[in-house]
């Protein structure tokens, strides 16, 4: 086996925090996810805020406690891509400059 496929692949921290709380299926506290996943406190808040942004979950205030719940319907880090162009178009090529004026002429 290559060195670098010598170390076991471990489940990202995106991975682990939306099964959590697909498993969970209520609102849980950033402790209940510490606890639930394992993961050290710094890299769980990073990993919530990237998945807020992508709409993957979202979060409620109460009393000063951030609850955290998963909104899968939401999600975008998923994109579906039109294809703009078929294979059998040729590319546009790139519109070149006109050469700049001789000196001393308007």
């Amino acid at each position: 086996m290559p060195a670098s496929r010598s170390a076991p692949v471990e489940t990202s921290y995106t991975k682990r925090i939306t099964d959590a709380l697909a498993a969970a299926d209520d609102f849980v506290p950033l402790s209940g996810l510490v606890d639930i996943t394992r993961l050290p406190a710094t890299k769980l808040r990073g990993a919530l805020h990237w998945l807020k942004k992508s709409k993957a979950i979202n979060s409620l205030d109460s009393d000063g406690r951030l609850y955290w719940y998963l909104t899968p319907d939401a999600d975008q880090r998923l994109r579906v891509i039109e294809e703009h162009r078929r294979e059998d178009e040729k590319r546009t090529t790139r519109k070149r400059r006109a050469p700049p004026a001789a000196p001393g002429t308007v």
